[in-house]
């Protein structure tokens, strides 16, 4: 049985705190504890105000490029602009949407830069630097305080480009596999699958959303256990295809 836990007593997290010993006070004092085997996925905002990403409106001088799409969105340019910089191209622009590369290599709108959640004023927040680092760096924190294996996942939520809504997704994971490969199994019926891979960390990100939720961060984190998924060496790039191997852009 798979069971999605709410960790709660998660205090609002502002620029600069110790985003590892606040996961770990709430971890630690978690009635139901955190067992061997567990996964702890984190809202990615928590995590980016935490190690400062967030931009301040008032500081940012929109460039030509960013003038001219947000004339063309109706969008405020300072906010196209830091859009641009977290972005490595623009994959397509309209008068409603910025589709973008980011700096993680992920392509969703705005680039991943998001204005809900993220801090007093005209702020917006940034996705993470390096969210398999953070992970990693939680991970071995609480491993080393309890002598278990865990894994953690950074999330956030994403769009997809041929249906409607947001689901979760994996930002940065540690100590779980990205992908799951059922390559060289059989199915039922005996045949061989051939090229079937499951992006299991993007599916848990998923499944947590659904406790986390979007607008209210009383539950910025969860605990998914009942997988029993072996210990793994992966990274977010793992569940990004190579260029060459894209089916579009």
């Amino acid at each position: 049985m798979i069971q999605i836990i709410p960790v709660t007593g998660i205090p609002v997290v502002k620029p600069g705190d110790d985003i590892i010993q606040i996961i770990w006070d709430a971890v630690k004092n978690h009635p139901l504890k955190i067992l061997d085997g567990d996964i702890l996925v984190i809202a990615h905002k928590i995590v980016s105000r935490a190690t400062g990403r967030l931009v301040n409106l008032e500081n940012i001088k929109p460039g030509r490029r960013a003038l001219k799409i947000a004339g063309k969105m109706g969008e405020d340019p300072r906010k196209i602009q830091v859009i641009l910089d977290e972005s490595n191209r623009i994959i397509k622009s309209t008068s409603k949407h910025l589709i973008t590369e980011n700096k993680l290599g992920f392509i969703c709108a705005n680039a991943g830069v998001d204005r809900s959640n993220s801090y007093h004023g005209e702020y917006l927040i940034l996705p993470p630097v390096n969210p398999d680092k953070i992970c990693e760096e939680i991970r071995k924190f609480i491993e080393e305080k309890l002598h278990i294996q865990i894994g953690v996942i950074i999330s956030d939520t994403h769009g997809r480009a041929l249906r409607r809504g947001a689901v979760g997704v994996c930002l940065g994971l540690a100590g779980i596999p990205a992908v799951i490969s059922y390559k060289g199994r059989k199915d039922i019926f005996g045949y061989e699958l051939k090229a079937t891979e499951i992006a299991i960390a993007d599916e848990i990100a998923s499944a947590a959303e659904l406790v986390i939720g979007e607008s209210d961060e009383s539950i910025p984190a969860v605990i998914v256990r009942g997988l029993k998924l072996s210990p793994a060496l992966s990274n977010h790039m793992d569940l990004i295809y190579k260029p060459g191997e894209r089916l579009f852009y």
